[in-house]
């Protein structure tokens, strides 16, 4: 039995099954079935699955999860615990795009990003803010789509 889980972030937390019980009878509950026991013996059959790993990764446990739902031919609790992390998977992004825009922003104006100097042609004002803003944009849309020989 694991004694730690490794989360997104990197940090280790202690195991807890009950954890991963709770999360069950919440795709449990959004099925329509309200079984805390039945809960318990899949997180259960979770932990059991990942005796092997010493500290396994928070996404490792959720295809676990995915897995034993599968396993136990409950497809539609799978698919209600499948949407419910891509709905946060998608909450993570945005948060995370945010704070990308945020850190521009103030990057801009403590004149602390390198391209700021760098652009003689361009005052530091709301203008040059909304060109840096939508260059920068540009820039990680370019670095994230294409390959790196391009």
């Amino acid at each position: 039995m694991p004694t730690q889980i490794m989360k997104r972030d990197g940090r280790l937390e202690t195991w807890s099954t009950e954890r991963i019980a709770q999360a069950i009878f919440k795709a449990l509950s959004a099925s329509g079935i309200k079984d805390p026991l039945m809960a318990k013996r899949m997180a259960r059959k979770v932990e059991y699955k990942l005796d092997g790993f010493d500290i396994p990764e928070q996404e490792q446990v959720q295809n676990m999860v995915e897995e034993v739902l599968m396993d136990s031919r409950l497809h539609h609790v799978a698919k209600k615990f499948i949407l419910y992390r891509d709905n946060r998977r998608r909450l993570r992004n945005q948060k995370d795009a945010y704070l990308d825009i945020k850190d521009t922003i103030d990057e801009y104006l403590e004149k602390s990003d390198w391209r700021v100097a760098e652009n003689a042609n361009m005052t530091h004002s709301f203008q040059g803010l909304m060109l840096h803003l939508s260059g920068t944009i540009q820039a990680r849309y370019a670095l994230e789509k294409y390959p790196e020989e391009i």
